[in-house]
């Protein structure tokens, strides 16, 4: 018997039931748009050695898994083998308020710890409350592999000499169409400029300022990493 099972409600590995990988990326767009093709392809890659993508599917009376209502995926830290990090982590806006969260988060935290993690990664905004009452303390900020691979990425491709090369042609074009007369242009056109008057009217005040922010205003929104020792 898998991991969360809990009366008609299981915490299965997607990659066992690939049958819920189109149903799964729906319920991620529901919550978070991008294209289905790409969450598709993502979810696909989920496997034993991370990342792992762990659904909470409803189970019928005679065993047959029939709708997946939640998802949580796990993620390496690079530099932290004993850690390991949650994201994407979503319920069935029509399953919220029933526990179905906290049974998924358990799900997840022992398939981590089966494979051997001891610590638990995650990031969070106007959730903060809820992991805090699983145990989640805050912590300095992680990387995951997915945002290491995609700094590598970027900073290997040649974005940024394509940049380069268009600010140095931009330069060129700006000399060119300047020329010998660049400096006059300049002197020309300071001088166009009319001198403010001696004695003018003073200037308006300035608008009132926004009301002060209360510390709920601070902070929501804000992306807080936590930690949990498994």
């Amino acid at each position: 018997m898998e991991s969360g099972e809990v009366e008609h409600l299981l915490v299965v590995p997607l990659h066992n039931h690939p049958e819920f990988v189109e149903p799964c990326a729906l319920l991620l767009n529901d919550e978070w748009k991008k294209s289905l093709q790409t969450r598709i392809e993502m979810l696909e890659k989920s496997s034993d050695n991370l990342p792992l993508s762990i659904i909470l599917v409803e189970k019928a009376s005679d065993g047959t898994l029939v709708r997946v209502v939640g998802h949580a995926r796990l993620l390496s830290v690079p530099g932290r083998p004993e850690g390991c990090f949650l994201e994407a982590v979503v319920i069935d806006k029509a399953c919220r308020g029933k526990g179905y969260g906290r049974l998924l988060m358990e799900g997840a935290e022992n398939h981590a710890r089966r494979k051997g993690f001891s610590e638990m990664y995650l990031s969070a905004q106007d959730a903060r409350t809820f992991y805090e009452k699983l145990g989640y303390e805050y912590c300095s900020p992680v990387a995951t592999v997915a945002t290491a691979g995609l700094f590598a990425s970027w900073y290997n491709s040649s974005l940024m000499e394509k940049l380069l090369s268009g600010i140095a042609t931009a330069n060129q074009n700006i000399v060119s169409l300047l020329g010998d007369n660049g400096d006059n242009v300049n002197h020309a056109l300071v001088e166009s400029v009319p001198e403010p008057p001696l004695n003018g009217p003073p200037p308006p005040p300035p608008p009132p300022g926004p009301p002060p922010r209360t510390a709920a205003q601070n902070t929501k929104g804000t992306v807080h990493y936590m930690r949990k020792h498994l």
